[in-house]
């Protein structure tokens, strides 16, 4: 049977007496929408104070002190000795091959957008629609996410193709124009990311 609040308070069973306790012991009701759990939260701190501070504030600092956070402590050693949390992006930063440090710098900051976006779920998990500020953080960190994820292969391999169509004929400048171009505006937007991270690294939370 599903109690509503007013009929608990009303009911006889909602106060017993026990033998430890002086002063009758209040009974949790059996169920309560959310706003009622907050009233009775309320109600059962006000007229049972001794009684509220030992049943819900000690008890849960204690279980969380000796049982709780012990455990937590105990498998995230054991999860994270067993697999790094940062696997992914420490393996793309990272790889097994040789890779020039100019690379891995810019490597690296486009990672920390993927991490956070991808495998931390800053996105789904954030509410940034709250102030000005953070639907600017949001819009431009979508912007770098996009450029991060797809952007930057798409004039990868614009370049590639750049590279296959060098004219056989003409000066250096004219051959390599389109190259030159297209190098110039991927540095330059790996220029805008790399400082973006950097400016708002104490915002890459979640």
């Amino acid at each position: 049977m599903k109690y509503i609040l007013k009929e608990h308070l009303e009911s006889d069973d909602h106060e017993k007496r026990v033998w430890f306790w002086p002063f009758k012991w209040f009974t949790y009701p059996y169920a309560l929408s959310r706003d009622e759990w907050d009233k009775y939260d309320g109600y059962i701190k006000q007229n049972y104070p001794a009684q509220y501070f030992i049943r819900e504030t000690l008890k849960n600092r204690l279980f969380f002190l000796y049982v709780k956070a012990p455990l937590r402590k105990v498998k995230y050693t054991i999860k994270y000795t067993l697999r790094n949390p940062k696997k992914e992006m420490r393996d793309s930063v990272f790889p097994k091959q040789w890779v020039d440090l100019t690379e891995t710098i810019v490597t690296f900051h486009l990672e920390s957008i993927l991490e956070f976006v991808d495998r931390e779920k800053a996105l789904e998990c954030k509410y940034y629609s709250g102030s000005e500020e953070t639907k600017r953080f949001e819009k431009e960190l979508r912007e770098c996410y996009e450029y991060a994820k797809n952007g930057r292969k798409v004039l990868e391999d614009k370049l590639t193709k750049a590279y296959e169509n060098i004219p056989d004929e003409g000066t250096f400048e004219e051959v390599y124009k389109e190259v030159n171009e297209i190098e110039a505006h991927i540095d330059e937007c790996d220029t805008m990311v790399c400082k973006w991270v950097i400016e708002n690294r104490k915002h890459l939370w979640v």
